[in-house]
């Protein structure tokens, strides 16, 4: 919805943070993946995550507006409740 918003660094960490989260239950459900196909193409090609960013967590010094940070948490949520389960491994993401 409001990704537009966000720098191309700012995006780049978010779909980072994404990826993480709906990777914490071992499963991308259909519905999850669905939304991150609308979440890329909302940012444009080129969306880069670098595979040590699935592993640590991103620069999150990006977000560096209160705007931002709002930005991010919105989206993270809909993603984490897409499936209608926030699972354990989803919840520190989120925190």
């Amino acid at each position: 919805m409001f990704l537009g918003m966000l720098d191309r660094y700012q995006q780049d960490a978010f779909m980072a943070l994404a990826m993480r989260l709906v990777l914490a239950d071992g499963t991308i459900h259909p519905v999850e993946r669905t939304l991150l196909k609308i979440r890329t193409a909302e940012m444009g090609s080129g969306i880069a995550v670098p595979p040590l960013e699935l592993v640590d967590m991103p620069n999150l010094a990006l977000f560096n507006t209160r705007a931002s940070r709002v930005i991010v948490m919105l989206e993270l949520y809909v993603l984490a409740y897409s499936d209608k389960y926030l699972c354990g491994g989803e919840a520190p993401i989120l925190n």
